[in-house]
């Protein structure tokens, strides 16, 4: 009896079991379910962010582009602040979608590190330097305070939109007449390694302490008796967390209501917490240099190579950038945010820049307004006014936001004007696209150039100067041994001068103008029927006859002989 008692209870037991075990694999494959569908729900959630982030750039990139035409041409008081609150706010709007897509990448696990060595300090110090106008202007004192450099991996994308982000909430919640302190040092992690550490203080506001551990949460906003102005979206400082942990570094924030804030970022230093996708070694770019030169005979049209042409074409690879800027953190923020696309020269004030300017010709300049010796106003008028330099698209950056120092930059020639603090990757869009602007107009008249020098001539000055050229080309068309080099001398410029200049405004080198025109003579007179073939070509100083029909050929698509068989017989 008690056999069969402790026998039932051993079946009991086993069947207990198995029952359970079927429901907890059950509940298993339910969590499962559940699990895979939160997470298909989330992914689809992190689409649609980024979507329509997308979504809204377009309108919003539409917008502003007019905007800031319209805020320009406008003529009186009124409609310039009603027209210059749209296009803040626009701006604004274009902020907090960028902010969203940011977020939406580091959900997505799509927004990766690009980090390279670089000195922290000299970064963080440009980035400061950028707000540096919106501090007099508010009478509020900007301190960086730092020691010895800071050498490590780290990606300035990302450190640029951390520290916007932080001095931006520091500005914005400080009155005027307050401080704002950047510090930058080394630590030793918890984890015994070595770190930096970047403090951001402010004497503003404060929060309160019980909101201390809520400020990172998204949409989580501060209250307090800020006005509309003040007031967030709860994302700037949401994404500025994520990014620092993007980093592998870490964020805190420590605050006393009425004395101020302060953040402190700790990245880690050296490469071991990278993986290698996250290291991008910054490529070396060449710097434009002075083409070789060779002599009369061998440029001669008649036999020429052009060897001149193809040397200082592959120097210019890489687009020319001058930055002019009184500021040395400033030219180095500037520098280090454009060096891996454009090969960077320097000069730390107008007088100094406008030297530079005119010896290395540069496809771009970018100069501060306010400068010892020499301002940006008066450098970008003698720069347009300069036959060497008048073809150089100029961005001005300025403190004074006012439409009248705006417009007063954009009479006297400038490209494009950037109030600060500005954001490195605007000022380097822009910088994209005046030069892709000028290559397509080099493109569309490449072609056309010896025809029509006043439908790509960007100012006045370049128009004359390329009538100037056709000039001395024409008086010297006969002549086979006069070359690129003459043709400097002529112009009053070195070789390397005119080389940047003939090719920023019409895409060729000073070797392949001098004998597109004389082919282009070749074939009117060919088409006038002003002589046979050798007479011709020898009127247009080529001596070697094959040649000429080579360089025809590749010219027109045939041969002198094959154009004057496709033309009608002269009339008697």
């Amino acid at each position: 009896m008690a056999y069969a008692v402790f026998a039932g209870g051993i079946l009991y037991t086993i069947r207990r079991y198995q029952i359970n075990k079927i429901n907890v694999r059950h509940q298993l494959e339910l969590t499962s379910l559940e699990t895979k569908a939160l997470r298909e729900v989330d992914q689809v959630r992190s689409r649609f962010f980024a979507n329509i982030s997308h979504e809204f750039r377009t309108p919003l990139t539409l917008i502003l582009g007019p905007m800031e035409t319209l805020v320009s041409a406008a003529r009186d008081e009124k409609s310039r602040e009603e027209l210059g609150m749209v296009h803040r706010n626009a701006r604004r709007l274009l902020t907090l979608v960028n902010q969203l897509l940011d977020l939406s990448r580091i959900e997505a696990h799509r927004m990766k590190l690009s980090a390279r060595e670089m000195d922290l300090v000299e970064l963080v110090r440009g980035i400061a330097a950028s707000f540096e106008s919106l501090a007099a202007r508010r009478s509020i004192q900007l301190s960086v305070t730092w020691s010895d450099p800071i050498v490590g991996y780290f990606d300035g994308d990302v450190v640029e939109k951390i520290l916007t982000n932080l001095l931006s909430n520091a500005f914005k919640f400080t009155r005027d007449g307050g401080q704002v302190s950047v510090t930058v040092g080394r630590q030793v992690s918890p984890a015994g390694g070595e770190e930096a550490a970047i403090e951001v203080g402010d004497t503003g506001i404060g929060i309160q302490s019980d909101e201390l551990e809520k400020i990172f949460d998204r949409f989580y906003q501060v209250d307090g008796t800020q006005t509309r102005e003040h007031e967030g979206t709860g994302i700037g400082l949401a994404v500025t967390k994520e990014l620092v942990q993007l980093h592998k570094g870490h964020i805190s924030v420590s605050s006393e209501l009425e004395r101020g804030s302060t953040f402190t970022i700790r990245l880690p230093l050296g490469k071991e917490h990278l993986s290698q996708e996250d290291i991008t070694e910054a490529p070396t770019k060449p710097v434009g240099k002075e083409p070789k030169v060779a002599s009369p005979e061998t440029e001669a049209a008649g036999g020429a190579t052009p060897e001149d042409d193809t040397v200082s074409e592959s120097a210019d690879q890489s687009p020319v950038v001058l930055v002019i800027e009184d500021n040395k953190d400033m030219r180095r923020y500037i520098r280090d945010r454009l060096e891996d696309s454009y090969a960077v020269l320097e000069a730390e004030n107008g007088a100094l820049g406008f030297e530079e300017a005119t010896r290395s010709v540069p496809d771009l300049i970018v100069s501060d307004v306010m400068m010892p010796k020499l301002d940006g106003f008066e450098l970008c008028r003698r720069l347009k006014e300069d036959m060497r330099t008048s073809h150089i698209p100029i961005i001005l950056l300025t403190a004074k936001a006012g439409t009248d120092h705006r417009i007063e930059g954009l009479q006297i020639g400038a490209d494009d004007y950037l109030v600060k603090p500005f954001h490195a990757e605007e000022l380097a869009t822009r910088i994209t696209n005046l030069i892709e602007q000028r290559r397509r107009l080099r493109e569309r008249f490449r072609n056309e150039i010896v025809l029509k020098p006043g439908d790509i001539a960007v100012t006045p000055v370049d128009e004359k100067f390329l009538n100037r050229v056709m000039e001395i080309v024409e008086s010297h068309m006969a002549d086979s041994g006069f070359g690129t080099e003459a043709m400097a001398k002529e112009l009053f410029m070195s070789r390397m001068q005119m080389h940047r200049k003939l090719k920023a405004l019409t895409g060729r080198g000073p070797h392949e103008f001098l004998r597109s025109m004389r082919l282009k003579r070749a074939e009117q007179l060919l088409r006038k029927h002003a002589g046979n073939i050798s007479e011709i070509a020898y009127e247009v100083g080529f001596n070697n006859l094959s040649h000429f029909a080579k360089s025809f050929r590749e010219e027109f698509g045939k041969t002198p002989s094959e154009l004057l068989d496709s033309l009608p017989s002269p009339e008697p």
